[in-house]
């Protein structure tokens, strides 16, 4: 019979995840020892962390990345070389971004490659994050790899018409349709539009093309989404790790959560609506037929109604039903009186 207020059972429950979990400042004290965990349990993989160094001769964190050798080697292996790039914001405890690079295997399905963990967005920190990215997955200077931001809308697929070919010697072609003009170079699986080289499918400028001299669109398909690349994709494994009660001690200075950032301006408090979603939350009848009660007649309204008054229909009497809560009896003489 005791009774608490909301409060009280906030607080209790901060104090026993503090008890189970540890303080802030505890957790990203662990982040050296967590990094030599990882490169220890998954040899080959990439752990960076870079800190902020203050006056009084402590630690900040500032980023942390992590690519483990399984996710990079099977990306090499069997993914084609698109990766897309995106982050989101941390809005839990720990404050500030996490930033990620997906690939897709060759069932289309996402994969993770690499990811970081940065205190605030900024040109700087994506500038790390990208140039660690390049290193680890082998890519010089970006040759050869296509990179999807968070402001791509994704590829249109444009739908399947049947397109004038024009040979232009070789396996070269000239692609028309009225005032369109695509150039299709079926010996490097290469189109004008750039969809055949991002998504190693033919499009439908190099189909009309491959149609043209009799082949099979299916052999222009990348060799990423063969069967043997996609088994080479995940023949690699993540291995696991130890609880934080086994870590290896680290020497170096653990650090600081980082500080609690406020967005300038008043925070925002009605939710963002998408475009496809109506802004007015107001009911209102536009729309929808009005009776008047004076003629009974649609298609205007009463101030400009100058018909003479109607008496409405009488409304339909709807049959009372009965029913009976208890059974009804009937005396024995009427059933021996009349036959």
């Amino acid at each position: 019979m005791v009774k608490v207020s909301k409060g009280q059972c906030i607080r209790a429950k901060s104090r026993a995840l503090l008890e189970i979990e540890g303080s802030l400042t505890e957790n990203y004290g662990k982040l050296w020892d967590y990094g030599h965990e990882i490169k220890r349990a998954n040899p080959g993989s990439t752990v960076k962390m870079d800190v902020n160094l203050m006056a009084d001769g402590s630690n900040e964190f500032r980023r942390f990345y992590v690519c483990f050798k399984a996710l990079r080697d099977g990306w090499i292996s069997g993914c084609r070389k698109v990766i897309g790039l995106d982050g989101c914001f941390l809005k839990g405890v720990c404050k500030g971004e996490l930033i990620s690079a997906i690939g897709r295997d060759g069932d289309n399905q996402f994969y993770p490659i690499a990811w970081v963990v940065v205190d605030v967005e900024n040109k700087e920190n994506w500038k790390w994050f990208i140039e660690l990215l390049i290193k680890d997955i082998g890519v010089i200077e970006g040759v050869g790899l296509t990179i999807v931001s968070d402001q791509h809308k994704g590829i249109v697929e444009a739908s399947h018409r049947y397109w004038y070919v024009i040979p232009s010697g070789g396996n070269v072609f000239e692609t028309r349709n009225g005032y369109e003009a695509m150039v299709v170079v079926l010996d490097a699986r290469r189109c004008s539009c750039r969809l055949w080289d991002i998504s190693g499918i033919p499009c439908v400028h190099s189909i009309a093309a491959i149609h043209f001299i009799n082949k099979d669109p299916e052999d222009y398909v990348s060799k990423w989404f063969t069967k043997d690349l996609f088994k080479m994709t995940y023949e690699n494994t993540i291995r696991q790790l130890n609880g934080s009660n086994m870590w290896t001690p680290t020497p170096y200075i653990k650090p600081n959560p980082p500080k609690e950032r406020r967005m300038s301006g008043r925070p925002s408090i009605i939710r963002k609506r998408p475009e496809s979603e109506s802004q007015s939350t107001r009911v209102t009848q536009s729309g929808k037929a009005m009776t008047r009660s004076n003629c009974l007649e649609t298609g205007h309204n009463a101030r400009t109604c100058k018909k003479e008054k109607r008496d409405p229909p009488p409304k339909p009497v709807k049959p009372k039903e009965i029913y009976l809560s208890t059974p009804l009896l009937l005396p024995a003489s009427i059933f021996h009186n009349n036959p």
